[in-house]
């Protein structure tokens, strides 16, 4: 389904999460194929990323070039998260 196909626009995704445990990558909110390559974006939360345990990642493909860019702080276990990342031309944040 084309409807959520964000292309070369910019956009945010936010979610609300509630971790009871990370020990692994577990893909929250996304499009695409998961493995590399192909026009992708995907939230995730991660048990370490860039040394910073219970991270949240964002990463966008177009399929050209991947970018990803993880959380500076760690979620909060059994406590509601906010999490949002966006795109804005070839910057993205969380």
């Amino acid at each position: 389904n084309n409807l959520l196909d964000v292309g070369t626009a910019d956009f945010t995704l936010a979610a609300w999460v509630n971790p009871a445990t990370v020990t692994s990558a577990h893909h929250m909110v996304g499009k695409g194929a998961i493995s590399a390559g192909g026009i992708r974006y995907v939230i995730a939360l991660n048990n370490s990323c860039n040394s910073v345990s219970r991270s949240v990642r964002f990463e966008v493909d177009d399929n050209t070039t991947e970018r990803n860019v993880c959380s500076a702080a760690s979620l909060t276990l059994n406590a509601w998260n906010h999490v949002a990342m966006a795109r804005t031309g070839n910057t993205i944040r969380v």
